[in-house]
């Protein structure tokens, strides 16, 4: 008798230890979950990793724009402590896709006299008379890292369902939603791969 009783007080036991494993399980489940969304919410917030990764991307390309342009002006500087444009010129003239009027610099299109404002990867730099510069961003990038083409604006769409922009100064502030931007009118392009979507 003794031994039927140890066997049912185990198989109670075995009952107790399945329940607490499914609970184990559910509680397991619920905690990665909240971990995943903890995760995406990290990595594209408005102060995502992502968005932080893209900002900083910006603000390399520009920092090198300027440095590119700082060393030719600084090996430009003569003895009398002002920048020669000979000089600057053909230093200019090693800087790979540098624009000075939207055009290489040549024989022809040289800088003359400063203040000046050459062009690289998309940032205009402005060279002062004392050597000192001053860097604009002339290529614009979408919160998702797509940068737009100068001399067209952002009007929606996302990275993944294809980005909309124009050249209408009227779509300038629009940025909002896709609405608008079926309704955009002139040179409208669509960036991405859902291209087939949007109608111009």
């Amino acid at each position: 008798m003794k031994e039927i009783l140890i066997k049912k007080g185990q198989r109670n036991k075995d009952e107790k230890e399945r329940g607490i494993t499914l609970i184990a399980l559910v509680i397991t489940i619920i905690v990665l979950l909240i971990l995943v969304a903890v995760t995406i919410a990290t990595l594209t917030g408005d102060n995502g990793i992502l968005s932080n990764a893209s900002k900083a991307r910006v603000e390399t390309e520009k920092a090198n724009a300027e440095e590119q342009v700082g060393i030719a002006v600084a090996g430009s500087i003569g003895t009398d402590g002002n920048v020669n444009t000979d000089s600057l010129n053909d230093n200019l003239k090693n800087i790979s896709g540098l624009t000075y009027n939207d055009q290489p610099l040549s024989d022809s299109n040289k800088i003359g006299s400063l203040p000046a404002k050459v062009k690289v990867d998309g940032y205009e730099v402005r060279i002062n008379a004392n050597g000192s510069l001053t860097t604009q961003i002339i290529k614009e990038y979408t919160e998702d890292g797509v940068p737009i083409p100068e001399g067209f604006y952002y009007v929606g769409g996302t990275k993944e369902e294809g980005v909309v922009i124009s050249d209408s100064s009227a779509d300038e502030n629009k940025g909002t939603d896709h609405t608008t931007a079926t309704r955009t009118t002139r040179k409208s392009v669509c960036v991405g791969a859902s291209r087939s979507r949007w109608r111009f």
